[in-house]
């Protein structure tokens, strides 16, 4: 399920703008292909700031009420990028300081600095560091003493 919905952006900004920026067959209504476009891109980058916090399925059943604000915040901002003639001479849309405000907050979210109540844990990192323990400083009576690490490889 998607952060947010066509409603959600509309109650976000004015649904003119909704329109302007969605409707790329101009036959007066949002498209669909779009539409699920943006909700994808958004829905990617939010996973990237809260699956170490929180169980992204629990949150994208129900995304309560600051999620979903959030994602309209960085939906509106993808939207414009598909209309460059909308954006400023250095390239900056209209929306641009919102949605850097929303990724700051989405950074705190991940950090643990502001917070949503949601049920559920956290899903496993897809890459979790390791941990190489040396032992003592002379295990091998050679006299010698520990493991030798050159060029990527060891031998502890």
């Amino acid at each position: 399920m998607a952060y947010f919905t066509q409603t959600d952006l509309e109650n976000t900004v004015d649904a003119a703008l909704v329109l302007r920026l969605l409707d790329d067959d101009n036959d007066g209504t949002v498209d669909s292909a779009p539409l699920a476009a943006v909700q994808l891109r958004v829905q990617s980058e939010m996973r990237g700031y809260l699956g170490r916090r929180y169980t992204l399925s629990t949150l994208e059943a129900s995304p309560p009420e600051s999620i979903r604000l959030l994602a309209c915040e960085l939906a509106i901002e993808f939207c414009y990028r598909r209309r460059p003639e909308l954006s400023n001479d250095r390239g900056e849309t209209p929306w641009n300081g919102r949605y850097k405000e929303a990724l700051r907050r989405l950074g705190e979210l991940r950090d643990g600095r502001f917070r949503v109540d949601v049920d559920g844990t956290p899903e496993t990192p897809a890459n979790v560091s390791g941990y190489i323990d040396f032992g003592p400083d002379d295990d091998y009576p050679d006299g010698i003493g520990g493991g030798v690490f050159s060029q990527g490889f060891g031998d502890f």
